[in-house]
């Protein structure tokens, strides 16, 4: 069944899933102004979610510079799973080489709407106030926006809570840890805003 179709079959009952399908369709429709709280929110909850997705095949379509390769696997990717900010950026890029600005810009567009999203949930320096993530992907998509590479990467369980901390370092050589909160998809599972 195609994203679209189940889409509207979601957006038919209330509830979360007609939530996420009504925020999928708007920003497939080209409306990136939504809240990307709410919908990074939904989308562990979402028969396609995939935190374990490996993007192998799109890696190697973008190392080989087959730009139409990469941009038609992302698009399956995001078919199966809109939530993916990876996808989401790579499709941005093939969508920019092959001169498509309205397809480059949208999905940057949901690109830094969800990153925007990650940093609007905390500043990384502890439990309490960790970055909230929804897959892993997202902690090195965060350090590579700010330039940080990291050292080590430990699961840390405080409060019930399971938390990803990375120990990194900028270009000047600083060094701090940064706190990612995965119980969205580790453990018990986060108390998402309703």
């Amino acid at each position: 069944m195609g994203m679209m179709l189940a889409i509207a079959m979601m957006a038919a009952a209330p509830g979360p899933a007609a939530d996420y399908a009504a925020l999928v369709a708007r920003m497939a429709a080209g409306d990136t102004r939504i809240d990307y709280a709410r919908f990074r929110a939904l989308a562990p909850m979402q028969p396609g979610f995939d935190p374990d997705f490996d993007p192998i095949a799109i890696a190697e379509a973008r190392k080989a510079g087959n730009v139409a390769e990469a941009r038609r696997l992302s698009e399956a990717r995001l078919q199966a799973d809109y939530s993916d900010m990876a996808a989401h950026y790579w499709l941005s890029e093939a969508c920019a080489s092959l001169k498509d600005r309205a397809c480059a810009d949208r999905h940057g567009a949901i690109f830094n709407g969800m990153l925007a999203a990650i940093e609007a949930s905390g500043d990384g320096r502890g439990a309490e106030t960790a970055y909230i993530v929804t897959r892993v992907p997202e902690e090195y998509i965060w350090l590579g926006v700010h330039r940080l590479t990291s050292s080590t990467q430990q699961l840390v369980t405080k409060g019930g809570r399971s938390y990803d901390v990375l120990h990194v370092a900028d270009a000047k050589g600083g060094e701090r840890d940064v706190w990612f909160d995965v119980s969205g998809f580790i453990g018990k599972g986060l108390a998402w805003p309703k």
